[in-house]
Parts: C-alpha cells; sequence; structure tokens
C-alpha cells in the first residue's frame, strides 16, 4: 500500500534507469572501449544536502571507478531541485518509490532512481 500523504525526498534511492533503459547502460564508447553505468545512488538528507556516486565499468579491462559528486537541495512534496556543488541544477519529480530527474544536468539523459 501507497503511504498517505506528500511524499519524502529524504533517504537512500538506487539508479535503476538511464535514458529509459535498465542498468547497465553504455554511456561512453570508442572503438572496443565501452563505459557503461552498472549501479548509482543518491542520499538525500534531511540538513539539505545531497551525494550521488556513480559506478562505471570498463567493460574492455573490467576496471570499476566511482564517480561521486553532491551538493544542495530545496523543495517539498513532488517537486525538488538538486544543485550539484558544480553549479548545475536538475529538476526532479518524486513519489514515494520513484525518484525522476527529467534532464541530469550533467549527462542530459533521464535518470530514474527507486527505493
Amino acid at each position: 500500500m501507497e503511504p498517505v500523504g506528500p511524499p519524502s525526498p529524504l533517504g537512500t534511492w538506487q539508479l535503476a534507469q538511464v535514458a529509459g533503459l535498465a542498468l547497465p547502460v553504455p554511456i561512453s564508447s570508442i572503438g572496443a572501449f565501452l563505459l557503461e553505468i552498472d549501479a548509482g545512488t543518491l542520499i538525500i538528507s534531511g540538513e539539505g544536502t545531497f551525494t550521488a556516486s556513480l559506478l562505471l565499468r570498463n567493460t574492455v579491462s573490467g576496471d570499476l571507478t566511482t564517480r561521486d559528486d553532491a551538493g544542495t537541495w530545496i523543495g517539498q512534496g513532488s517537486r525538488i531541485q538538486l544543485t550539484y556543488d558544480m553549479g548545475c541544477t536538475n529538476e526532479v519529480e518524486l513519489d514515494h518509490s520513484r525518484l525522476r530527474i527529467v534532464e541530469d544536468c550533467k549527462h542530459q539523459v533521464e535518470f530514474v532512481y527507486m527505493r
């Protein structure tokens, strides 16, 4: 049963889709080199901050790299904004179990996170 009342962005969200595709998702390729997103986490705190991590895999070497970002957030209910420390801002739609970044300001694609 879906919780009653406005959704809260607080907590840990797991990346489920990038550009409408289930993970892993390729994000860059040059010749045989392919970089893909294998996993991602978004943690939104009650202090108005967030951290975001992406686990990237080089499919040729098998090497894994974590890309971490942080920033601040504002808003309430089903709409919030995430602003990265580097300056770009994402508009976010959410309900109780799904958080959607319509067009990520760093990657220019949709990101969908689930609880």
